[in-house]
């Protein structure tokens, strides 16, 4: 169809048959397709046009179809995700695979967001790495608020095999947390010496910078999510100095 009218009519209907009768979500698959063939959507005014219907107004339609059913979560969290992380996608598409994104985690339920943070941290990290200015990266920001707020609020605790109870919001930033131990001690420490270093942030990789950014964009979202994160600086920094007066004590020795 390219009729933009049509397709506004199809957005609508697609999301007025999904929330008013549950049975359709047993063809959930056929009516993402039917959605997301549209994407990355590109369309230009026609000046003739009576209705002058604009891209802004196809693109909002569009998120808000996918974004009104946690039942498209398993399908279109995975779709933008592989659209953000082509290498040689253009910045517009990656852009609007943000956006889309964004209001997708704002709405889905909770509990799905939680089993798909991994990957979604993993692409944002790496796209960071390869863009460093621009509205993509505005765009990441952004994602990762939103994904930083939703995970910490309402956190789902239970007791794991030795009788600690454990947060599923620490599980939800575990792959970020797991990079950004990481990267903070590479900034701390020299890799060949544990000793301090006059300029740690040179021997950053763009991976390790990537990482370390969106961590202080998540700490900033929220109250929840920066009491969690501090611990893991608190971490580190025991960490470092552990290594370091170790290595003092050696050569002391």
């Amino acid at each position: 169809e390219r009729d933009p009218r049509n397709i506004l009519i199809s957005f609508s209907l697609v999301q007025l048959l999904l929330s008013s009768f549950p049975d359709s979500h047993s063809a959930i698959d056929e009516f993402f397709d039917i959605v997301t063939c549209y994407f990355p959507i590109q369309f230009r005014t026609r000046p003739t046009d009576p209705d002058q219907i604009t891209a802004d107004q196809l693109k909002l339609a569009f998120s808000s179809c996918l974004s009104s059913t946690s039942a498209f979560a398993p399908l279109s969290l995975p779709f933008f995700i592989e659209k953000i992380g082509k290498n040689d996608g253009e910045d517009d598409v990656k852009y609007d695979a943000l956006v889309v994104l964004q209001q997708c985690l704002d709405s889905y339920d909770r509990s799905i967001i939680i089993g798909h943070c991994g990957i979604i941290w993993e692409a944002l990290c790496n796209e960071l790495a390869i863009s460093s200015e621009g509205k993509v990266v505005e765009g990441v920001e952004r994602v990762v608020e939103s994904l930083s707020r939703r995970v910490s609020r309402e956190a789902v605790f239970s007791v794991d095999s030795g009788g600690k109870s454990k947060s599923d919001t620490k599980e939800a930033f575990s792959v970020l947390l797991t990079r950004v131990n990481s990267s903070l001690k590479s900034l701390f420490l020299s890799p060949s010496s544990n000793s301090f270093t006059e300029e740690p942030t040179t021997r950053l990789s763009l991976d390790k910078c990537s990482s370390l950014r969106i961590f202080f964009v998540a700490l900033s979202s929220s109250l929840s999510s920066s009491s969690l994160l501090f611990e893991v600086i608190e971490g580190v920094v025991g960490e470092v100095m552990k290594e370091l007066k170790e290595t003092g004590d050696k050569e002391g020795g």
